[in-house]
């Protein structure tokens, strides 16, 4: 894999701007411009704006998934190079945009402009309002403090001395910023054919790659009326399935069903078509196609809508709504897929306190990373191991040199007994989270496994090879000896999935004296963690072993472990070997916003992961 290294030097002067961006998510439509503007400048031209019809605003923002989904899209659409563009005058150097939150009004009553939804009262020390979302600045004395009369919000693209990327700071009116529109609607994009309702319509369902058997369809149309609200229609029926692993599968003449229909006249419609297979004697096995089509204006006095079972028998419908449909359907065997399983997995992280922060749903007494409920809505089942847990106490025990204790010790058979069997959270006092709702039965399958501090503190050399046995000593030499040691545990097991995650950084203040700098020892956890990654499993001949960077992606924004451009992707752009995330200078446990962007890299990758070790078994 190969690791990319640059270097950033920011100017002080305005470079180009990157053009201006979309997004959506959870039914709305984001536009972020690039042409800054003051505050008032940039609210007038969010009225002038619309998207089909709905006219946009400065962006509210409700909860923590969508704070972390609006970071999300303006980091990779906004170059640290182009940060400078967007700096307020009299804020703490970092780069942000323009927010909707306002208390120029009432000072210190904080209100969304949108609506005037009042959700912060006061200043930093200050109180949600109805326990709305808010994410002001967390560091030092935090925001919003007012400093010279600052009554409107921005949110950071970097940290400053009150605060994290993707907090929130209040500045003065003047600056020329980027900024943020929402708008309460999703942007659709126009017909590809137009169609009459008459009689009927004739759909063809599309071909997906399944096995002999029987099968669902389902088939749900949803109409749209200008100016009124949405009609439903919904099937689903049994369909028999022919044999074709190796080519699109044959529905055979049984898969004709029947929709209700109504009269349309004179209105013109739009019509959205989800299809979905599934098998009725197992886990889903399903995927999801949608357009959408201008409907003309027609009386629809029959009672059929006949989906047909080939492309020829569709010859009359009034224009084929899909060309070349096969190769739109996801393949379900693509080694490069990062979809969701089709079946629950069972899966168990082995962890301390970062683990526990990481999975843990919002809450407002400590760090959380939502983990464990995105986890669950990717069709994984978690269990987990705490303080304390398992034979001899081993859950105390998940430090780099304890890991042979776990996988080759003479106790391990016990130990992983233990592992695969485990089905309850321990959650301990590290915050709750959610998940499926159903045990799916048998061991676990995923094993993700997870050292903490001081493992991000390694002595020796960069280059040190692997010790001939492991031992008892933070050293690079010796963690190589560890992790080789695991190998020979791990191919004799090939029917589990082991996930190495790499010890998050530390904050240089949390390094304890010693022979050599914290930064020499910061440094040895880099190339140790990039060993890990790019070169530990070159000669391992099996996909049943994966590791993600949880170290780097921690240690700066532009510092990423994901899924990009249909590769895994292992990305070092800044050098930095501390932490980026921390709670503070003194407490090195990732802060909220940190937790939230290994969630949001890890799920994709270790989909990926899941399908590789799949494909591999099969």
């Amino acid at each position: 894999m190969k690791i990319i290294i640059s270097v950033l030097i920011l100017s002080l002067t305005a470079v180009s701007a990157s053009a201006d961006f979309r997004f959506t998510f959870n039914g709305h439509t984001y536009d972020v411009i690039t042409s800054p503007k003051n505050w008032s400048d940039a609210l007038a031209d969010t009225n002038i704006r619309t998207v089909n019809g709905s006219v946009g605003y400065l962006v509210k923002i409700e909860s923590a998934e969508e704070n972390a989904i609006i970071m999300g899209a303006l980091l990779d659409n906004i170059q640290p190079f182009e940060f400078n563009n967007t700096v307020p005058v009299d804020g703490g150097g970092q780069a942000a945009l323009w927010i909707g939150a306002t208390d120029s009004h009432s000072e210190g009553d904080w209100v969304w402009i949108v609506d005037n939804t009042p959700f912060w009262q006061g200043d930093s020390t200050g109180t949600a309002i109805g326990r709305r979302y808010n994410n002001w600045g967390s560091l030092e004395e935090g925001e919003p403090n007012n400093y010279g009369n600052q009554n409107y919000g921005v949110i950071a693209l970097n940290s400053w001395i009150f605060g994290n990327e993707g907090e929130w700071d209040d500045v003065a009116e003047q600056s020329p910023l980027y900024y943020i529109i929402e708008y309460d609607i999703l942007e659709t994009t126009a017909a590809k054919d137009c169609a009459i309702i008459d009689s009927q319509i004739n759909l063809t369902i599309p071909c997906i790659k399944i096995g002999e058997g029987n099968y669902q369809v389902g088939l749900s149309r949803f109409v749209n009326p200008e100016d009124t609200n949405w009609l439903y229609w919904s099937f689903s029926g049994d369909i028999q399935v022919g044999s074709g692993s190796d080519q699109c599968a044959a529905v055979d003449s049984s898969s004709n069903i029947s929709l209700p229909c109504v009269d349309i006249s004179g209105i013109r419609l739009e019509i959205e078509l989800s299809y979905y297979f599934y098998a009725l004697n197992s886990s889903a096995l399903y995927w999801r196609l949608e357009s959408y089509h201008e409907i003309g204006s027609a009386s629809c006095d029959s009672s059929n809508l006949n989906l047909c079972t080939t492309d020829s028998s569709c010859s009359n419908a009034g224009g084929h709504w899909y060309d070349n449909i096969c190769n739109l359907a996801p393949t379900l065997d693509d080694d490069n897929s990062i979809q969701t399983p089709q079946s629950a997995v069972k899966l168990i992280f082995i962890h301390h306190s970062t683990g526990g922060n990481w999975l843990a749903d919002p809450n407002e007494d400590q760090p959380y990373g939502g983990l464990g409920r995105e986890l669950m809505a990717n069709n994984y089942y978690v269990s987990a191991t705490n303080y304390g847990w398992g034979p001899y106490s081993i859950g105390d025990s998940t430090d780099i040199p304890n890991w042979p204790d776990w996988f080759t010790g003479a106790n391990s058979s016990t130990i992983l007994a233990a592992v695969y069997s485990e089905n309850n959270q321990n959650i301990g006092g590290f915050g709750s989270w959610p998940r499926l709702s159903a045990d799916p039965g048998g061991e676990n399958e995923v094993i993700m496994f997870k050292s903490c501090f001081p493992n991000s503190d390694l002595y020796g050399n960069p280059d040190d090879e692997a010790a001939t046995e492991t031992n008892e000593q933070y050293t690079v030499s010796n963690a190589k000896a560890v992790y080789n040691n695991l190998l020979t545990y791990f191919a004799s097991h090939r029917d589990k999935l082991f996930v190495v995650i790499t010890a998050p950084p530390q904050t240089e203040n949390e390094y304890s004296g010693g022979d050599q700098p914290p930064a020499e020892r910061a440094a040895n956890t880099r190339t140790f963690n990039n060993w890990l990654c790019n070169d530990w499993l070159d000669n391992y001949a099996y996909s049943n072993v994966a590791v993600f960077d949880y170290f780097n992606i921690l240690t700066a924004a532009d510092n990423h472990h994901r899924w990009l451009n249909d590769a895994e992707s292992h990305e070092i752009h800044t050098l930095n070997n501390f932490a980026a995330y921390s709670v503070d200078e003194w407490d090195s446990h990732p802060s909220t916003t940190g937790h939230q962007k290994a969630t949001e890299e890890f799920v994709p990758l270790l989909n990926y992961f899941y399908h590789r070790w799949q494909t591999s078994v099969e």
